[in-house]
């Protein structure tokens, strides 16, 4: 018959060797896969919400204008008045 102390020995280094495996090969992987997922999700997240903060202040500000040619002959004809009132 064998030693008991040395059969709880051997099945305690067996079970630290299977415990070890199955981290090292299982465990680890789908915690990097999920910290992946976790690491996009927030990205996204944050770029969506800067996204919409730009285009909110985009939507917000006054309408686009322009100085056309007959803008500026405009404005150039009213300097020449006030020039001439001076």
């Amino acid at each position: 018959m064998q030693d008991p102390e040395s059969t709880s020995d051997q099945w305690n280094i067996l079970r630290t060797e299977i415990i070890e495996l199955l981290v090292e090969k299982l465990l680890i992987k789908e915690l990097i896969k999920e910290i992946r997922e976790e690491i996009k999700e927030e990205a996204e997240a944050f770029v969506i919400a800067k996204a919409k903060e730009v285009y909110r202040r985009l939507l917000m500000t006054g309408p686009f204008t322009t100085k056309t040619g007959n803008d500026e002959y405009l404005d150039h004809q009213e300097e020449t008045k006030k020039a001439g009132r001076k």
